[in-house]
């Protein structure tokens, strides 16, 4: 079976870019829209970015429940494809950062999985969504994809890691054909503005001649070739000319301030965050942030924007690299503490808390801090003594024990007077 997908693999896998170039998803403002002119807004550049580049970061590991709690299951054949090398040609930050930007793009990402003789996932092979088509046949799902040569090939499900995003029960939904419109305005205006600069920022408008006279073809085509030549390139916005003959200009089009041109950019900015769900700070857009809000944004980007990318990463690797027998046993999981790296006296802080309540040990706030264990003394988890649990607060104070009174030495020395006096 190794060998039989391994040669599989060959013909569904070849780098760059599919036999067809960029398929054009949709055109705006006479602009085609298609992944590789997409890139080209840094705004929509920037939201696929620090999306694939946040998730590629963090550890992402198979767990192992035990009767003590759970520990990382380094010898699980999954871990080593998310943690460390998914294939022979990439690492796992790499293939992690390539999935996330064809999930944002496309709204589907594609790993076919390669399984050795005893049905372990050994490899993961990115596929290029654009050449994938699920599809329903016999009650199961499987997945259809265009070879160079033109056959397909079909696979199933089992075989197939499916990241997507919004969609249907089947397929995620494209970002960019339903982001166009927004996509093709933002490069309008930057050609606009581009078109401004290479004619060096002036006003277009009419010469005319002086009075109600007239020049002859070879004058208005000289006159036009000089007043091209004076005012065309940046280099020479702001300069003075004069025009002779009586020559008078007439400007038909308005200046930028006055066409709101840099106002509709920057509105093109929040939009396409918009569709990415990115917080406008992320893509250096600090219209709106301040020194107060700037931490709860980034906790807003951790929770509402990374946050459904996890879980969805997450399950999909739960239902696909281990087994159903396992399932209850393994689980992977992606550690979103690894970004949130905060100053040193708040992250003391922190430790101190989670300390005190019992969850971390000495040693393992060592690890945290990619520093020396101290031992086997540490890993002993301590809390405070004067701490109880809250059945033993709200429970009645237990009565005083009872006392037997007891002879003193001086009612024993009286008694053994009188036995004297007695006897």
């Amino acid at each position: 079976m190794r060998s039989r997908l391994r040669a599989l693999m060959q013909r569904l896998t070849r780098p760059g870019r599919s036999s067809g170039g960029w398929p054009i998803m949709s055109r705006a403002a006479g602009q085609p829209i298609t992944e590789e002119t997409a890139y080209t807004v840094s705004a929509y550049w920037c939201c696929v970015r620090v999306i694939s580049e946040t998730v590629g970061q963090m550890p992402w590991r198979i767990h192992e429940r035990t009767s003590s709690g759970q520990r990382v299951a380094e010898y699980h054949p999954a871990d080593r494809l998310v943690n460390r090398i998914p294939n022979r040609e990439q690492d796992a930050a790499t293939w992690r950062e390539l999935m996330l930007r064809w999930v944002l793009t496309w709204g589907n990402a594609y790993s076919e999985i390669v399984r050795d003789s005893s049905y372990r996932p050994i490899e993961l092979w990115p596929i290029e969504p654009w050449r994938v088509a699920p599809l329903r046949a016999d009650n199961a799902l499987w997945y259809e994809v265009q070879q160079a040569d033109g056959d397909p090939v079909t696979l199933p499900a089992a075989d197939v890691l499916h990241f997507r995003g919004l969609g249907d029960d089947l397929v995620g939904w494209s970002v960019l054909r339903y982001a166009a419109r927004s996509l093709g305005l933002s490069m309008a205006q930057e050609e606009s503005m581009a078109a401004q600069q290479e004619n060096g920022a002036k006003l277009s408008g009419i010469l005319r001649p002086p009075g109600a006279g007239s020049f002859t073809r070879e004058k208005t085509d000289a006159i036009a070739a000089a007043w091209q030549q004076q005012n065309a390139g940046s280099k020479n916005h702001g300069r003075v000319y004069l025009i002779n003959q009586g020559i008078e200009f007439t400007p038909l089009s308005m200046p930028n301030t006055d066409a709101q041109l840099l106002e509709s950019r920057q509105f093109s900015v929040i939009d396409i965050c918009r569709f990415m769900r990115v917080p406008p700070h992320k893509v250096f857009d600090l219209t709106r942030a301040t020194f107060s809000n700037i931490t709860h944004q980034s906790l807003e980007f951790q929770t509402d924007t990374i946050g459904p990318w996890i879980v969805k990463l997450e399950q999909q690797v739960n239902r696909k690299l281990i087994s159903p027998a396992a399932a209850g046993r393994f689980f992977s999981k992606i550690n979103a503490n690894a970004i949130l790296r905060m100053d040193p006296d708040t992250r003391a802080n922190w430790y101190t808390r989670l300390r005190d309540l019992g969850v971390f040990s000495p040693n393992q706030i060592a690890a945290l801090e990619d520093m020396d264990t101290v031992g086997a003394d540490g890993d002993v988890r301590l809390v405070p003594v004067n701490m109880q649990t809250l059945e033993r607060a709200a429970a009645p104070p237990a009565p005083p024990p009872h006392v037997v009174p007891t002879a003193t030495d001086d009612e024993d020395g009286e008694r053994a007077d009188e036995a004297a006096d007695n006897g």
